[in-house]
């Protein structure tokens, strides 16, 4: 079963949120904008995947509360967000679908022996508090979730 990613969600500014500041969050700097991602945000089943755009560049956060791991990754292609979805679960580990393939999320190898998708690249995040988040990004974006 194939669950389509979240695309280009909303988010909100610093300070229109209310969070802990032990909240988790995955933090992201891109274009010289940075866009926290809230953890928990992540834990249903239909919101481990989210295809976002900061400025013109593709990001994609994934998270799988199974085994803990985050996972971002960009691309070469600009101005639209990638197209990457759930595509289930292999021995407790999330698996993506993109491009027709399933990649394991924790390494982004092809679950066949063909070579991994060749536009799509690791990119720099950190996991942290939010408050040490905000210290650091005071004009950060925030995702915090889509209602279900």
């Amino acid at each position: 079963m194939i669950v389509q990613g979240i695309a280009t969600p909303g988010v909100l500014g610093a300070d229109e949120v209310h969070l802990s500041d032990h909240e988790e969050v995955i933090g992201v700097e891109a274009e010289g904008q940075a866009r926290a991602y809230l953890l928990r945000a992540f834990l249903s089943i239909k919101s481990h995947v989210v295809n976002d755009l900061v400025g013109k560049m593709p990001i994609t956060v994934t998270y799988c509360d199974r085994c803990d791991t985050v996972q971002v990754v960009t691309s070469t292609q600009r101005g639209r967000p990638l197209a990457i979805h759930i595509g289930g679960f292999l021995d407790d580990n999330l698996l993506l679908y993109y491009g027709q393939r399933f990649l394991k999320q924790s390494t982004l190898e092809p679950l066949d022996q063909l070579p991994a998708p060749d536009d799509l690249r690791p990119y720099p995040w950190v996991r942290t508090s939010w408050k040490d988040w905000r210290i650091r990004h005071p004009d950060t974006k925030v995702y915090v979730g889509i209602k279900e």
